[in-house]
């Protein structure tokens, strides 16, 4: 289901409230722990936060009891790459590319133009 959360992470950002930068700074926070090991994912989480490091987190506290809980914070292994290039036909040259693009976004909302995330939404919905 990589392909498909990639392909909504951008909307986490529209979808907001009364103060959506605050706002999507909670829900990216949220994700952080889970999604560590996922190259791509990871990296976009971890740029978007980096962009929004003087914006205050808003977070629903209440809602904690819900949340997916990953143990600790993992990195991505050779397991992971192999598991992306088998699911989704990425190599490490291919992710390591959209990582360098997600690093050079600087300010939000950015767009960046890389078909093989909707190919891999199409993995995702089959």
């Amino acid at each position: 289901m990589i392909g498909k959360l990639l392909c909504k992470l951008p909307y986490l950002y529209r979808y907001t409230g009364s103060h959506p930068r605050s706002q999507y700074k909670g829900k990216l926070l949220s994700l952080v722990q889970q999604c560590s090991h996922v190259p791509i994912l990871r990296d976009f989480i971890n740029q978007q936060l980096l962009i929004l490091s003087n914006v205050s987190a808003h977070t629903l506290t209440e809602w904690s009891a819900h949340k997916l809980h990953v143990s600790e914070v993992y990195q991505p292994h050779d397991v992971t790459y192999e598991f992306l290039n088998d699911l989704y036909g990425w190599e490490k040259p291919f992710i390591k590319d959209v990582i360098n693009k997600i690093r050079k976004i600087k300010s939000i909302p950015a767009v960046i133009d890389i078909p093989q995330m909707l190919d891999a939404l199409q993995v995702d919905m089959a």
